[in-house]
């Protein structure tokens, strides 16, 4: 995950897991909930695009 998120922001894997990726989802992700969470949320909040949506639907849900 990391890695993707380093390519998209032309840094390094390390930097954007400090920086930019909340520890929540590492946790998810290590979880095996992430995907699950992230195929089944928010995907239709009005005036978002659809992975803003499900974002702010993975975040609330482990709020």
């Amino acid at each position: 995950m990391a890695r993707e998120v380093a390519s998209v922001l032309r840094n390094t894997p390390m930097i954007s897991r400090k920086s930019y990726i909340a520890p929540c989802l590492f946790k998810l992700f290590n979880d095996g909930k992430l995907k699950p969470l992230w195929e089944t949320s928010g995907a239709n909040r009005r005036g978002l695009l659809a992975r803003e949506g499900r974002l702010g639907a993975v975040l609330a849900a482990i709020g």
